[in-house]
């Protein structure tokens, strides 16, 4: 289970075919992915302290994951990992109804945690992740720009 907060507009798009027309796609999905997993971090320790603890374990299980495809496209997610060690994070967050054995022994029923983590995070954060990734982009550009600079001279913007 993970947030999902989507920025995506044509303005993204335009801006991702000029930077990788200026830089290249290699530099500028690296580049992506550092500046989303940097928020996917903030959301995971967002998340952390609103989990409740009986174990602790599933508390320890928040994490971050991101990767970039072949095509240039980048994601990053926070939430729940290892879904082996901490089974129950489905109980936790979702709810069981009323269960027994096949012989009618009550096994009990475990409420969902409310209000829900993954929405109270989303809500609260998602307005604030987007202007930070515009913000972080933004400097990044400038940035890499000043860097081919010092390296190049202004001859690299007109290759």
């Amino acid at each position: 289970m993970s947030i999902q907060i989507t920025t995506e507009t044509s303005a993204w798009n335009e801006l991702g075919q000029e930077l990788s027309s200026q830089f290249g796609k290699k530099i500028v999905s690296g580049e992506f992915k550092r500046i989303l997993m940097i928020q996917a971090r903030k959301v995971a320790k967002a998340i952390k302290p609103i989990t409740p603890k009986d174990t602790g374990r599933l508390r320890k299980s928040v994490g971050t994951k991101g990767d970039r495809y072949r095509s240039g496209n980048v994601y990053a997610m926070a939430g729940f990992k290892k879904p082996g060690e901490n089974a129950h994070q489905f109980f936790v967050t979702l709810g069981t109804k009323r269960r027994a054995t096949q012989a009618g022994a009550n096994r009990g029923i475990m409420p969902a945690h409310r209000p829900d983590i993954f929405q109270s995070v989303q809500k609260s954060m998602s307005g604030v992740i987007e202007k930070n990734v515009r913000d972080a982009i933004a400097d990044s550009v400038a940035r890499s720009s000043a860097k081919y600079d010092a390296k190049y001279g202004r001859a690299w913007r007109k290759m």
